[in-house]
């Protein structure tokens, strides 16, 4: 329950509890209760379900973590990436493995999962590669067909490209 309905079912209970009962100054006799009339059933909808997370909608850190896999494979082959010798040299010493256990956890708490991230900053880890936009514009074009192959619904790509799309300053540093 939301915390406005809760709010105004405790002032109406309230107001149920305090207003009623007291002396009529004039006939100094107590007011009878007014029963509140109940809307008929048809017009009573029940309250509407809360939104799943972007995590719970995405399928959980085991969706997640597939998706972050087949990105670091389809950016490890990109072509545009691969000719920015940064990019390649620190592909080849890093630990992958561990690369993805950041990604996974990084989109996990991203979309409103239970996971906690303890990698660097995206500047941090970045900014070393001099990553050009068009390097992030391929990387974004590879993410969108895994996205797409995966089937996932259009307003959680959307949600996720937002959340890929406010990274770009803190990635792209060859402007």
């Amino acid at each position: 329950m939301s915390k406005i309905r809760f709010a105004a079912l405790v002032c109406i209970v309230a107001i149920a509890a305090f207003g009623c009962g007291k002396k009529d100054k004039d006939k100094g006799k107590e007011k009878a209760p007014v029963e509140a009339k109940q809307p008929p059933a048809e017009e009573v909808k029940p309250p509407a379900e809360p939104e799943k997370s972007l995590y719970e909608r995405l399928g959980g850190r085991e969706a997640i973590a597939v998706v972050s896999q087949k990105v670091l494979d389809a950016v490890g082959k990109n072509e545009v990436l691969n000719k920015n010798p940064k990019i390649k040299a620190a592909r080849d010493k890093v630990d992958m493995k561990q690369l993805h256990e950041h990604l996974t956890n990084f989109v996990c708490k991203a979309t409103g999962g239970p996971c906690e991230y303890t990698g660097r900053t995206m500047t941090e880890s970045h900014v070393h590669l001099n990553i050009s936009k068009e390097e992030w514009g391929a990387m974004g074009a590879d993410f969108k067909a895994i996205l797409d192959e995966m089937k996932v619904g259009p307003k959680e790509q959307q949600e996720l490209m937002a959340l890929i799309g406010s990274l770009e300053n803190q990635i792209v540093t060859n402007k």
